[in-house]
């Protein structure tokens, strides 16, 4: 098709006539149009306001009075004006209280009721009205109408106007014809000369003059540009010449740069392939055009050909967030170039990665994005890690359970909830008995499988709205919202009782687990996290105090007590610095003789405020703080020291038995802690003797045993104290390689009125005896309780009947005294 400017002079004044008469025909037309149309416009608009001032007066008694159906008929008056399509009355608070629509099968959703106005929409007229009575708002009508009548009122517009436009290009064309002969004429002949000179490559031909006009002095000028010409042609053959010759020689340089620019794109093409991180060129429009293979590899393709093949657009196929895409370009187009922003992305198995990319746009001579390039990092480790991070800040990083830290935000937010909703908050503190045991005998792995059971199973007990948190070792507390009374709280705990009484089954082990529990309340046990936890806690340790396996509410009493604790477990780590502790021992008596045979070593404690402190008030303060190591250690190389001592001075010396604690038991290396002691005081194991519960030796017994025979290898004694209070089964004690037992003074003490305890003291003295084993009995206090254990042929006696607890000095002394009357009546005095 010939194009405008290569047509004729005549085609083109032709259609110069036609446009002008076009133009004023839609000069003329249109404005006139245009201004009837607005007038319609308004008038429409004009007419729906006054329909809504009608409708928005007749509907405040409806409003006023919550009449849905006075309302709703108001609504379908509406009917009458076949161009409102829907409406609908908004109470005071802005939610929809009325509606009516033409059409009842169109979905129609009332839009959110905005201030009074009227808008022209694409395809409806909008109206707002306030409805108000006695000047205060009290609700807003909203009628929507269609736009029918204005779009035919521009139909006849349009149609009018393409008759007029029709009627003015058909005159044009009439007239123009006639018009354009005496301008175009001159100028074709001025053509037909300039295709001659141009076909002969004749520049001696020249144009003839016709007039006298301005185009008689175009075809004069034309003439004078022949001479010109002519002059520049052979001026023209000596410039091809030389620039032939210099083509010819930029030719060579080419070929050589070429060949260097081969040698570059092979060397970046090279690092592009090698590359460790990814590379890659797309379209604007997200198709991949060129990967490098360590691309392809973090997307989990086999190579870059697989990737291109498979992907056809990056942001639905490859990005899990495919708006991240879109918006990325934006920036791009807009002349940003992008740097480390993180991505997660689809692997070609659609498992996620995350990745750290960098983005610039390729744009043309003209400015036009024609490429996005860049490279991409896989940094799915570090993100991890991240992640892990931030899971450990808050989350118990074994059960998967809160930790101290969101524990406390979340107990935070419920103790304001609770104090604007008048609730209560319960805290339940939960400790595993014996836990340490399980640890000790079965291995923390084993241990950590149980913690995470127990986890479990408070995970599933609990609501939603409860907190479960793990705050140490196997201490667990639940923040339970919403309790109305301290019976709910009492409830929620039995039912953790219950939950926690169910058997366990790790690694084909079964066996069930008790716990103690304290609970606290919010406000009465404190109005802040720290105390609510505090106090639960203490009565957790009321509950265990009680003999584990329960549950206790906290109490002011509680916290008398456990601030004792405290103090004294801050006083018992300065003891040993102060020297406060001191050793008294009490002599143990043969009663087929009366001889002295033994002492054993008690530790004792003069507080400087308190005085003399029981040994029952801090020995298991100091068991379940740590502190018994470096106490038991200075009880074992005390004792020992002074019985060297004793021996040095060239006296004979008794065996000195020393109590060991179950911690102390188990610490790593207690074997090579008792040599070296023995070895540096330079006393001979024999006259040690380390007495061990029952408890303790039959908890993990596969564990104990080897520790046994290695101080019995070196010489040390074992004997068994206050037995008869644990397992008591002779099936592990002719295992054991102890030389004696003590009967508990518990049942010592009414051995002479008590038929059980008697019974019992006759079956542990005679158990001993069929095992080869002194028998020892503790707390011997009357005449009755030696007259029994004499006729059951108890070997050894200890306790008020012969000696209280008393020096080293007095205790040895009772060794050397002269014999003539009883043991008893020597140490006595």
């Amino acid at each position: 098709m010939t194009r405008f400017r290569d047509c004729s002079i005549r085609r083109k004044l032709t259609t110069l006539f036609v446009a002008m008469a076009g133009v004023t025909a839609l000069t003329v037309a249109l404005p006139l149009g245009l201004l009837d149309w607005l007038g319609l416009r308004q008038a429409m608009a004009k007419d729906i306001g006054i329909l809504a001032d009608v409708m928005a007066r007749n509907s405040t008694a409806a409003l006023t009075f919550r009449d849905t159906a006075s309302a709703q008929d108001i609504l379908q008056a509406l009917r009458a004006q076949p161009s409102v399509t829907a409406a609908c009355l908004y109470t005071r608070d802005g939610k929809p209280f009325a509606r009516y629509v033409r059409d009842v099968n169109s979905a129609f959703v009332p839009p959110a009721p905005l201030a009074p106005e009227t808008r022209f929409e694409r395809k409806r007229l909008v109206q707002y009205r306030n409805i108000v009575l006695d000047g205060e708002v009290v609700g807003c009508i909203y009628i929507e109408s269609d736009l029918q009548k204005l779009n035919a009122r521009l139909r006849e517009y349009i149609l009018a106007l393409a008759a007029t436009l029709f009627v003015a290009i058909a005159l044009a064309l009439l007239i123009g014809s006639r018009l354009q002969r005496p301008i175009s004429r001159p100028l074709a002949e001025l053509v037909t000369t300039a295709t001659a000179i141009s076909s002969a490559n004749d520049y001696s031909i020249r144009a003839r003059l016709s007039s006298g006009d301005e185009f008689g002095l175009l075809v004069a000028a034309f003439n004078r540009m022949l001479d010109q010409i002519e002059i520049r042609d052979q001026a023209l053959r000596r410039y091809r010449e030389q620039l032939e010759e210099a083509v010819s020689t930029r030719t060579a340089e080419l070929v050589v740069a070429n060949s260097q620019l081969a040698r570059t794109e092979e060397k970046f093409r090279t690092i592009f392939e090698d590359a460790v991180i990814g590379i890659f060129q797309s379209t604007p429009e997200g198709k991949p055009i060129n990967v490098n293979r360590a691309l392809a590899q973090i997307h989990g393709y086999r190579d870059p050909e697989e990737l291109i093949a498979s992907v056809s657009n990056v942001a639905e196929q490859l990005l899990v967030e495919p708006c991240r895409l879109h918006e990325l370009n934006r920036e791009l187009i807009s002349g940003s170039i992008i740097r480390d922003v993180e991505l997660e992305v689809y692997r070609k198995d659609r498992t996620r990665k995350w990745v750290r990319a960098n983005l610039r746009a390729v744009r043309d001579a003209e400015g036009k994005v024609v490429l996005i390039e860049g490279t991409i990092d896989d940094i799915t480790d570090r993100k991890l890690a991240e992640e892990r991070v931030q899971f450990l800040a808050y989350y118990d990083a074994l059960t998967g359970l809160a930790n101290r830290t969101l524990l406390q935000d979340r107990l935070a937010k419920a103790l304001a909830s609770a104090r604007r909703r008048d609730e209560k908050v319960a805290l339940l503190f939960l400790d595993l008995d014996r836990f340490k045991n399980i640890n000790d005998s079965l291995g923390h792995s084993f241990g950590d499988l149980l913690l995470q059971d127990v986890a479990e199973r408070l995970r599933r007990w609990a609501r939603d709205q409860d907190t479960v948190a793990r705050i140490g070792g196997d201490e667990f507390l639940i923040a339970m919202t919403g309790i109305q009374d301290v019976a709910d709280a009492g409830v929620a705990a039995e039912r953790v009782m219950q939950a926690m009484s169910g058997e366990f089954n790790i690694q084909g082990r079964r066996f069930t687990v008790n716990c103690s529990l304290g609970i606290s309340l919010f406000p009465e046990h404190g109005l802040d996290g720290e105390t609510l936890i505090k106090n639960a806690d203490a009565a957790m340790y009321c509950a265990k105090e009680s003999g584990r396996n329960g549950l206790r509410f906290f109490t002011e009493r509680m916290n008398a007590q456990i601030v004792e604790r405290l103090t004294l477990e801050h006083d018992l780590r300065l003891a040993l610095a102060r020297n406060e502790f001191f050793l008294l021992y009490q002599p143990q008596i043969s009663i087929a003789d009366g001889e002295v045979v033994g002492m054993e070593a008690l530790l004792r404690w003069k507080h400087p405020k308190l005085g003399l402190v029981a040994p029952d008030r801090f020995i298991r303060v100091a068991e379940n703080t740590g502190l018994i190591l470096p106490i038991g250690e200075w009880v074992l190389r005390t004792a020992c020291s002074e019985l060297r001592n004793r021996q040095a001075q060239g006296f004979p010396i008794l065996p000195v038995s020393v109590n060991v604690s179950a911690v102390q038991f188990r610490q790593e290396g207690f074997c090579s802690l008792v040599r070296r002691v023995l070895q540096e005081c330079g006393l001979q194991p024999q006259y040690l003797e380390l007495e061990l519960t029952e408890t303790l030796l039959l908890s993990g017994a596969d564990l104990t045993l080897p520790l046994l025979r290695e101080f019995k290898a070196m010489g040390v004694q074992l004997a068994i104290d206050d037995f008869g209070t644990g397992y008591s089964s002779l099936s592990y004690l002719r295992h054991f390689p102890v030389t004696r037992l003590k009967i508990d003074r518990s049942f010592i003490k009414t051995v002479a009125s008590n038929s059980d305890d008697a019974a019992i003291t006759a079956a542990i003295i005679s158990m001993g005896k069929s095992l080869n084993l002194k028998v020892i009995a503790e707390g011997v206090e009357t005449e009755e309780q030696m007259a029994f254990l004499r006729s059951h042929k108890c070997d050894e006696i200890q306790g008020f009947y012969y000696s209280r607890p008393v020096s080293f000095e007095e205790a040895a002394n009772c060794f050397y005294k002269a014999a003539g009357a009883s043991a008893g009546a020597r140490c006595a005095q």
